[in-house]
């Protein structure tokens, strides 16, 4: 560890090609982390080396993030994008670099209140979201929360202050048990970019274990503990954090409680989907079926409002409903069962359009989705382009959805596409598709 520090703290650049965004927070985050613990093993000469280069680059960080434009050589596009993940996780690696030199540089009070600031952004996103859900995917939504919940828990051990969205990684437990397929990695919804390649993406464990301590919540650990089973350990070099941090937060006295008491079909209703199980066990049943807006429906709500966090004219301002992430996959749906896909999605970075998914194409064209090039800063693209569940229903014998994708096609004279589902429990599905349009179309 010290040899890694030592290394990295001679390097003239922390981003790739000098950029200030994501790389270069990963490398703050580490050596503020590494300059903590390490302290009393270093020499007076490398504390003050490291000390150095770490205040110089936290403050780069901080000047990307305070500024009020897109400087494009720095590629600090992320600094109002207050529902994507680049700005939680680069905002809490600015704040670890303030607490880690908060009796060493004269700075650090600026960067550790400007990333608190940032954060209660991010926080009132969060607590919005009523079910835990997020919209660029699990994949993401572990890989954010990971790199944000030490500078949310350092900052209320040390100075008492609360960035932490408690609402929302309370409910986040339950979003994850639904989401867990017997003996598997997997998740039920595979929506947005959901890429397994990924370390952040199956190592979820360090945040339910937060959880489970956090609340005293056993089912949390019985969830962290299916996930381990399925998955076994990695000893990579770079699953070390998402591995220290879950020895951190683990409390042995919470024993880990089955959800065997909680009912098996539930709503998502920030994320508009369902999942229906017939069990938590190897050969039990799981459904799933999305159909929200992009950005997940409070976020993409108060954007379009223009009220708190967003600042409208974003076009002007630089705030950005950035939806990068999402896919066009309004109405899509997957079954899985006894360790086996019965119908499956295709899943993964760039695999964002209409044909890779399990719903509609229109004269052969998918669903319309926001385009790249401006970062989701013009309202208009969002406006009454959401897909939204007109009907959720369950009892102990069926389960009932019918999920309106109407607005997500770029049809002028489309006037409806609702999917209806009913599951007769055990084993029936009856799926049927209802589309009305003012001209004739090709519906595949």
């Amino acid at each position: 560890a010290h040899d890694y520090l030592m290394t990295i703290t001679s390097w003239q650049q922390w981003g790739e090609q000098n950029r200030r965004g994501l790389g270069h927070a990963h490398i703050v985050f580490g050596v503020s982390l590494a300059y903590d613990w390490l302290y009393e093993t270093l020499t007076p000469e490398e504390r003050t080396a490291v000390a150095v280069a770490l205040g110089q680059k936290a403050h780069e960080l901080y000047e990307a993030s305070a500024s009020p434009r897109n400087v494009s050589a720095w590629g600090n596009w992320w600094r109002f994008s207050y529902a994507q993940n680049h700005y939680p996780i680069i905002h809490s690696a600015l704040g670890m670099a303030g607490l880690a030199l908060r009796d060493t540089d004269d700075r650090a009070w600026i960067w550790t209140d400007h990333a608190q600031e940032k954060m209660y952004h991010f926080q009132f996103i969060l607590d919005g979201i009523d079910d835990g859900s997020w919209h660029e995917g699990i994949a993401y939504q572990n890989y954010f929360l990971t790199m944000m919940l030490p500078f949310a828990i350092s900052l209320r051990q040390i100075y008492d202050i609360h960035v932490l969205p408690a609402r929302y990684m309370s409910n986040y437990v339950y979003w994850r048990i639904y989401n867990l397929l017997p003996s598997s990695r997997e998740n039920a919804l595979t929506h947005g970019n959901y890429d397994l390649s990924w370390v952040n993406s199956y190592e979820p464990q360090s945040i339910l274990r937060f959880a489970a301590g956090e609340y005293n919540n056993p089912r949390a650990e019985w969830a962290a503990r299916q996930i381990i089973s399925a998955s076994g350990r990695r000893a990579n070099l770079d699953a070390a954090p998402w591995n220290v941090f879950e020895f951190l937060y683990y409390d042995d006295s919470i024993a880990p409680q089955p959800p065997d008491d909680l009912p098996l079909a539930q709503t998502f209703s920030d994320m508009q989907a369902v999942i229906w199980r017939t069990g938590w066990d190897h050969d039990d049943l799981v459904f799933s079926l999305y159909s929200g807006s992009f950005g997940g429906n409070f976020a993409s709500r108060t954007f379009i409002e223009g009220t708190y966090p967003w600042n409208p004219p974003c076009t002007r301002t630089g705030c950005s409903l950035n939806v990068g992430h999402n896919h066009a996959d309004a109405a899509n749906f997957s079954l899985y069962q006894a360790g086996t896909w019965l119908i499956h999605e295709t899943i993964g970075t760039g695999n964002a359009a209409t044909s890779f998914h399990n719903t509609l194409l229109i004269d052969g064209a998918g669903q319309y989705r926001p385009p790249s090039s401006n970062f989701g800063e013009v309202v208009d693209d969002f406006v009454n382009r959401s897909g939204f569940l007109r009907t959720s229903v369950s009892s102990r014998s069926f389960d009932y959805v019918a999920a309106d994708a109407t607005q997500r096609y770029d049809v002028p004279d489309l006037r409806e596409f609702t999917r209806h589902v009913l599951f007769v429990r055990p084993h029936y599905f009856v799926m049927l598709d209802n589309l009305a349009a003012q001209s004739p179309h090709r519906y595949e």
